[in-house]
């Protein structure tokens, strides 16, 4: 039974952040709580120093992982062109699905109209 199923590990969809952007992200939420405990607007100012830092970096972090993305991407392997459609269309929602108790949104309530339609 255990060779019945294999497990899979989930795709990440971003990259994972850098150490030293989560040791600023770490720093500032330090600062945000000392803020929140003293009321100092001393303390308030450094909080947000520190939040404007981690945007700072985050946005360049991204830019970087961006420019390489579009870096990689070459004719022979067809990836130029995948990138290409996959910027050109947009991502249509999936409609809600009709059930026979109307229009089901979770994916439970989705699991139960499907159940009942068998």
């Amino acid at each position: 039974m255990a060779d019945a199923s294999r497990t899979i590990s989930k795709p990440r969809i971003r990259d994972p952040v850098p150490p030293r952007i989560l040791e600023i992200i770490r720093e500032k939420n330090r600062a945000r709580r000392l803020a929140h405990r003293t009321g100092q607007a001393a303390d308030r100012r450094e909080a947000n120093r520190l939040t404007r830092q981690v945007r700072n970096n985050l946005i360049e972090f991204r830019n970087e992982q961006w420019d390489s993305k579009i870096r990689s991407l070459t004719t022979e392997n067809n990836s130029f062109w995948r990138m290409s459609k996959a910027l050109r269309n947009d991502r249509k929602p999936l409609p809600p699905i009709h059930g026979t108790r109307g229009l089901v949104f979770t994916d439970a309530e989705k699991a139960e109209a499907f159940a009942d339609s068998l």
